[in-house]
């Protein structure tokens, strides 16, 4: 072990040696100034090896300061940063499919698809001459079946009676918003979402006119995420000219105000990430669609058990999840008591008219707290189930049922499509009245950037849409 006198003389060595070369840097620097000469700075590599990384530091500052925050972007900018297209298509035609673990379980061709009946992308174009087709994803196309006629036209038989020519002329829920809303999330109110909600059920309204409600929004949440990108990027050209400038400092002021600035650049950094946090932007672009949050008057979500010490931290998630639903949810879910729990794995079951909602801390509580709120709202609006059921037929028509694979039990299954998370695509009987993840991950994704459904445009206008129409 090393005496402290040994430890002081080191110390010694290695600030002289520094202080030699920051001195020969700044003796170049004079010498430019008096000749009018351009003087090369010696390369990084160079420097690290006349003088000790310890005391002269060349590496970004941003780095060296705040090496976590520098992970927290990181992470930031590959979470948020997404392409327009949820399926990577090769020159070879080929697309990867992941499994419910988000491992690559196979590749498959498009000529595999029409085999098999794959409808991650419908067929367009179709010319009977050349036999050629291109491939479009669900937000752009929806679902083709190629054995239909393409451009129905529907004709009425001259020869109806006029009872039955009046029934055909008459204004259905879904044309009713249609003329006066032209289906514009920014136009609804609570009259026609009521229309949309008996056009849901009468199957005047399906999954495609809610996916094209929920675009704008979805358009818009993505482009606040756009917008964070471009300012933290904006600020990392920024920070690499004043690291170029720290080198050709010469002086303690001039270096000091260099710091100064750099770190008023990672606290920027920090107010960006902050403010753009995936709950932070459903908040602003649920608010320009509808009311959110609880009502002024707001009585309060009533907890049968709120008493119980164990489940205060569940009851205080679900409470701030509340102030950024719609407000009618959160008005109809007061005329119900709910039962709080904190489990392994979360869930969400409503028996003898009261609700259970468990949540888990497993992948953090407030993930979970969206997932099984979604499920709740699936509860209050039976909507909502009838228009994933659509949305899942859609998806996985000509997909078979399959396990989700460890460490789920056998009897929870599956049915792929291209979701992002096999358990989007669980299988609960498939019927309008039975339970479904689509929209509870739905949630869970948009709320908390959990899955990255910004790969998937067509999920997250179905989801966009339901938030704002139902």
């Amino acid at each position: 072990m090393k005496t402290r006198s040994e430890i002081r003389t080191k110390y010694a060595e290695q600030s002289e040696a520094s202080r030699e070369c920051k001195g020969s840097l700044k003796e170049a620097a004079e010498f430019s100034s008096a000749q009018e000469q351009v003087v090369i700075i010696p390369d990084k590599s160079t420097i690290l090896d006349d003088c000790n990384a310890e005391q002269i530091k060349m590496k970004p500052e941003f780095d060296e300061m705040d090496s976590e925050q520098n992970l927290r972007k990181k992470e930031f900018i590959e979470d948020n940063s997404f392409t327009e297209n949820p399926v990577d298509l090769s020159e070879n035609n080929n697309y990867e499919r992941v499994d419910s673990r988000g491992e690559k379980a196979l590749e498959t061709t498009i000529e595999q698809q029409l085999n098999e009946g794959i409808t991650e992308h419908t067929i367009e174009g179709l010319n009977n001459d050349k036999n050629d087709f291109k491939l479009v994803d669900h937000n752009e196309g929806g679902s083709v079946n190629l054995t239909e006629v393409i451009g129905h036209e529907v004709v009425v038989d001259s020869s109806l009676s006029d009872d039955l020519q009046n029934l055909n002329d008459a204004v259905t829920p879904k044309e009713e918003v249609n003329d006066n809303y032209e289906m514009n999330p920014y136009k609804l109110n609570e009259k026609s979402r009521a229309d949309i909600r008996e056009g849901v059920m009468i199957g005047d309204i399906g999954e495609e006119d809610i996916r094209a409600i929920g675009k704008p929004l979805r358009e818009r949440y993505n482009e606040l995420f756009s917008e964070a990108l471009s300012k933290l990027d904006s600020n990392e050209e920024k920070r690499k000219d004043l690291i170029r400038q720290e080198i050709y400092s010469k002086s303690h002021d001039e270096l000091m105000g260099i710091k100064d600035q750099l770190q008023a650049l990672r606290r920027d950094d920090t107010e960006i990430m902050m403010s753009y946090t995936p709950m932070s932007n459903m908040e602003k672009v649920l608010k320009e669609a509808r009311e959110i949050g609880v009502p002024e008057n707001d009585t309060g979500q009533f907890y049968i058990n709120e008493t119980d010490a164990s489940v205060k931290r569940v009851i205080a998630v679900i409470n701030d999840a509340r102030t950024r639903l719609p407000t009618e949810w959160v008005e109809k879910s007061n005329s119900e008591p709910i039962m709080a729990e904190h489990t392994l794995r979360g869930y969400f079951i409503k028996t003898d008219g009261i609700s259970t909602i468990a949540l888990s801390s497993f992948h953090g509580m407030e993930r979970c707290a969206y997932h099984e709120l979604g499920h709740h709202a699936e509860e209050m609006y039976p909507e909502i189930r009838k228009l994933e059921h659509e949305f899942y037929n859609r998806r996985t028509k000509g997909e078979y049922s399959r396990w989700l694979g460890p460490p789920y039990p056998l009897r929870e299954k599956y049915r792929p499509d291209n979701f992002l998370s096999g358990y989007m695509g669980k299988d609960y009987g498939n019927t309008e009245e039975s339970g479904y993840e689509i929209f509870s991950m739905g949630m869970e994704g948009l709320y908390t950037g959990s899955h990255k459904l910004h790969r998937d445009t067509d999920y997250q206008d179905f989801v966009f849409g339901i938030l704002a129409a139902i």
